[in-house]
């Protein structure tokens, strides 16, 4: 049966399957069962192949909500939000941090229908969540989930120990046992209207965060510099999205294209905890979105655009970190964008 929801309905209502299934995957990397849960909640997230199914919003709170209780996860929105592997992929990336989180804001508000926005200060700009309707427990846990998100985003272009001068909660949220250890120094505040976290405006054109040799974190600005000037890493990412069309190039070919043996750019990678093989698979991921968000390709020929021969093997792929299929991934953008008919 088809849902066919207002936007205001979306937003109070209903999450997209592939953020769901994103969750599932993470809980499942942990070793904690989730079958007899999502039947006893009546949650077919895993079952449905449909593109416009979707979950319903207060069932799947309800399930997460039983899950901390039960395995004792009390920080599990931000922990999936911040180590989830595949999620960073999902969000997007752009050549600076405002970029980033400009695309970051467009995927949220289509996967789960909340209102993400970035709100303009004089100084800053803030990434925000804002709150409708009846609140839940389980909405502090997406908050915490939303929170985490933009903040691992923003440790990608500012450096691992980033943490933003203010972070605005909703009461209840604040008082979570574990915020000053995970946000030390940040000052708290409170609103019932919002979740939101500011970024300097100073910040938001810095390119990715890498590691230099000595191991000190530095910045580049993705601006066609030579490699010599930029961070091992973004080259990387730089050289794969040029070279991947019709075929993934080998960790030997990349090395050498970036001036650096083979040995050296794993080190490095892992000096910054990448992979060669992860590294690949976010460029992979991230253009592949790009496409089926801007473009009307069809899935064989996105497949060949990010490198795989095979479509069948780049829907496996796409289907495992996204949570759905390209198709459905391609359908429910143009529907979120279309809004209510």
């Amino acid at each position: 049966m088809h849902n066919h929801l207002t936007n205001r309905d979306r937003t109070l209502r209903w999450f997209r399957p592939a953020v769901c299934k994103t969750l599932l995957t993470y809980l499942d990397d942990l070793g904690i069962p989730t079958d007899r849960l999502l039947d006893k909640h009546r949650l077919q997230v895993l079952e449905r192949e449909d593109a416009d199914y979707l979950v319903p919003r207060h069932s799947f709170g309800l399930f997460m909500m039983e899950v901390i209780r039960r395995e004792g996860l009390e920080k599990l929105g931000w922990q999936f939000a911040t180590e989830q592997p595949g999620l960073r992929a999902t969000l997007g990336g752009g050549p600076t941090l405002y970029s980033a989180l400009r695309t970051a804001v467009k995927r949220a508000r289509a996967s789960t229908g909340l209102d993400f926005r970035l709100v303009e200060a004089p100084d800053s700009v803030g990434f925000c969540r804002t709150l409708s309707g009846n609140i839940q427990d389980y909405d502090h846990e997406m908050g915490w989930s939303a929170m985490g998100a933009a903040v691992r985003i923003v440790r990608d272009y500012l450096g691992k120990e980033w943490v933003p001068a203010e972070v605005s909660v909703s009461p209840e949220a604040a008082g979570a046992r574990w915020v000053s250890e995970v946000l030390p120094d940040a000052r708290i505040t409170t609103t019932h209207e919002y979740w939101c976290l500011r970024i300097s405006h100073f910040d938001l054109g810095r390119g990715l965060s890498v590691t230099n040799g000595a191991g000190h974190a530095s910045r580049a600005q993705d601006t066609g510099k030579p490699v010599s000037e930029l961070g091992l890493a973004e080259a990387l990412g730089q050289f794969l999205r040029a070279h991947i069309r019709g075929g993934a190039p080998s960790l030997e070919e990349s090395a050498e294209m970036v001036g650096v043996s083979a040995r050296t750019l794993k080190r490095r990678l892992n000096d910054v905890t990448r992979t060669y093989s992860g590294t690949l698979l976010e460029t992979r991921l991230s253009l592949s979105l790009e496409i089926l968000e801007t473009t009307d390709l069809a899935v064989a020929d996105v497949a060949h655009e990010v490198g795989y021969s095979n479509p069948s093997n780049f829907s496996r792929a796409f289907r495992r970190v996204v949570g759905i299929t390209p198709q459905a991934y391609r359908f429910q953008t143009r529907v979120s964008e279309r809004g209510p008919r």
